[in-house]
């Protein structure tokens, strides 16, 4: 994703945006890593929904693609970053429930900016 207009407009490359959510941005108050969160569907109707996590260490000039731990459909991504650097995603994923529509609050924390995850922690 890239904006050529301060944050007012976001531009998509990377396969198609889930539109039930939008797109959450975080910046890092250490690194100033930009982080954009979004719901991803390849458009085939037997794959679940995943969260996409990117990552842009110049300014939003380039992109990367994140890998996090991934189990079952998720959605309704949220992502912050503290002033220590740690990022933290948050979303809905019914991994405990598959063949059913019930899910649960997850969080996965990344304490070297994306590198790598905890596994996902169930919220209460």
């Amino acid at each position: 994703m890239k904006s050529y207009s301060s944050g007012r407009v976001w531009k998509s490359g990377i396969g198609s945006l889930f539109t039930h959510s939008i797109p959450i941005v975080a910046i890092c108050p250490v690194t100033g890593n930009f982080y954009i969160a979004f719901p991803f569907w390849n458009g085939n109707p037997l794959d679940f929904i995943d969260i996409k996590l990117l990552r842009s260490t110049d300014g939003g000039i380039n992109w990367t693609v994140i890998n996090m731990p991934k189990e079952g459909r998720q959605v309704q991504p949220w992502i912050s970053v503290d002033n220590n650097g740690t990022l933290f995603l948050t979303y809905y994923s019914n991994h405990e429930f598959l063949g059913q529509t019930n899910v649960k609050l997850y969080m996965n924390i990344s304490y070297d900016g994306g590198v790598t995850f905890s596994q996902p922690i169930a919220g209460s």
